[in-house]
C-alpha cells in the first residue's frame, strides 16, 4: 500500500511527518469492512484470507493492533532540506552546477527507489535494490564526509573564538 501525507503546514501535519522520519510513529490502524474472505484448509496456509474488502481509512498510530502494520518508508527530502544541503556543499566549496548535479542525482535515485517496480522477475528486482543501496552507501559516504568536515570547520572555530576570549581576558587582566 502507498499513502500520502496532508496538511503539513499544519501543527499535526508536521508532528506526524516528523514522527515518521524520526521512526517513532510507524504503526498503522486500517479500518475496512469485509465483503468476502477465504478460511484456510490447510496447517499451512493462514487460518483467514481477505479477499476482498472496502477500505474506509489508514491512520498512523503508535501501536498498531496487527504488528505487521508498519510504514516501511518515508520520503523525507523536503523542499528545506534541499536548500539546507545546497548551502552546505556550496559552502564546502562545491560549484553552483556540482551542488545542482548532486541534489538532482539525490531525488533521481530517491524516484527510482520509491518507483513501481513492474513486470519483472524477483531476481532483478533483488539486483535493482542491490544497485540502489550500492549508490545510496555511496552518496552517504560523501555526505558524511562532507559532513565531518563541517563539523570539523565548526570545531577550529569553537576553538579559535575560546582561545580569543582566553587571551581578551588575560590581557583585560594586565
Amino acid at each position: 500500500m502507498e499513502g500520502e501525507l496532508f496538511a503539513l503546514d499544519t501543527e499535526r501535519g508536521r508532528y506526524i511527518y516528523e514522527g515518521l522520519k524520526a521512526g517513532v510513529l510507524d504503526g498503522l490502524s486500517i479500518g475496512f469492512m469485509v465483503r468476502e474472505s477465504k478460511l484456510g484448509t490447510k496447517p499451512s496456509e493462514p487460518a483467514r484470507t481477505l479477499t476482498n474488502i472496502d477500505l474506509w481509512e489508514v491512520s498512523i498510530v503508535t501501536f498498531p493492533a496487527n504488528p505487521k502494520a508498519r510504514v516501511t518508508g518515508v520520503k523525507a527530502f523536503t523542499q528545506e532540506d534541499v536548500r539546507l544541503l545546497q548551502a552546505i556543499l556550496r559552502d564546502e566549496g562545491f560549484s553552483h552546477k556540482d551542488t545542482a548535479t548532486v541534489i538532482s542525482g539525490l531525488k533521481k535515485l530517491d524516484a527510482w527507489r520509491q518507483r513501481d517496480v513492474g513486470v519483472g522477475s524477483p531476481r532483478d528486482v533483488v539486483l535493482s535494490d542491490r544497485r540502489a543501496d550500492e549508490r545510496m552507501t555511496e552518496l552517504l559516504s560523501s555526505i558524511a564526509e562532507v559532513t565531518e568536515r563541517v563539523r570539523s570547520a565548526e570545531r577550529a572555530c569553537r576553538a579559535s573564538v575560546l582561545e580569543i576570549c582566553r587571551k581578551t581576558t588575560e590581557f583585560l587582566r594586565s
